[in-house]
């Protein structure tokens, strides 16, 4: 007897969300739906999403500034990297 003859039920719904699995009993796309929709209208508008992102530039530019100055002092501080060995 093979298990579609039998009376055995699964465990979990499935459903057609395309997985064999799926706990939210196929209202994932409609949750995704409206959670996307409130973004639009509750976000924020299209210049403050400008100005964070160039926020975040300067930032990432400040930080490479920075990298930048240390590679400098260290590569200019005349300290010696190492102690040369005679090998036999």
């Amino acid at each position: 007897m093979t298990t579609t003859e039998t009376n055995e039920q699964p465990d979990k719904q499935t459903s057609g969300c395309g997985k064999s699995v799926c706990l939210c009993g196929g209202t994932g796309p409609t949750v995704s739906a409206v959670a996307q929709q409130m973004l639009k209208q509750f976000g924020p508008s299209e210049p403050v999403k400008r100005h964070f992102q160039n926020a975040r530039l300067e930032i990432l530019k400040g930080l490479r500034a920075m990298i930048d100055s240390r590679i400098n002092d260290l590569q200019n501080s005349g300290t010696a990297r190492g102690t040369k060995l005679s090998v036999d």
